[in-house]
């Protein structure tokens, strides 16, 4: 019990709670958003990329020009100077990461489905 001394203690605030909710909440939901795309997520996953990509190239102030970043962005134009590598590689990353998560999620639902019938082959071996 003296350990607990040595923790340090964090209040954390109600907004932070409340928008964590939220986005659980959203969360929650991603069985219903890939039912009900079906066919197209691929497609709203690749413009999610290219968007948080754009975005992040602004928020972090990459001196690219507006055609080239859409350029490296959209069509994979190869990076001419350091600025335009950087936008190449955080498509590269947040690409990396959806393909990533969305292979991790699949693998799951599957080990979900095949762990519910495990019962049945223990059963018909007794």
């Amino acid at each position: 019990m003296k350990c607990l001394s040595n923790l340090n203690h964090y209040a954390v605030p109600n907004d932070v709670i409340v928008t964590l909710s939220k986005i659980y909440r959203f969360i929650g939901n991603n069985d219903y958003y890939i039912k009900s795309l079906g066919s197209d997520i691929s497609k709203v996953i690749e413009l999610t990329v290219e968007k948080d990509a754009y975005y992040l190239s602004k928020l972090i102030n990459l001196d690219i020009t507006e055609a080239r970043s859409k350029l490296i962005i959209s069509k994979d134009s190869s990076p001419r100077n350091k600025e335009e590598t950087t936008l190449y590689n955080l498509k590269d990353l947040f690409s990396t990461t959806t393909t990533t998560h969305t292979q991790l999620a699949n693998g799951f639902h599957i080990q979900l489905e095949v762990s519910s019938y495990s019962h049945l082959s223990s059963a018909n071996s007794a």
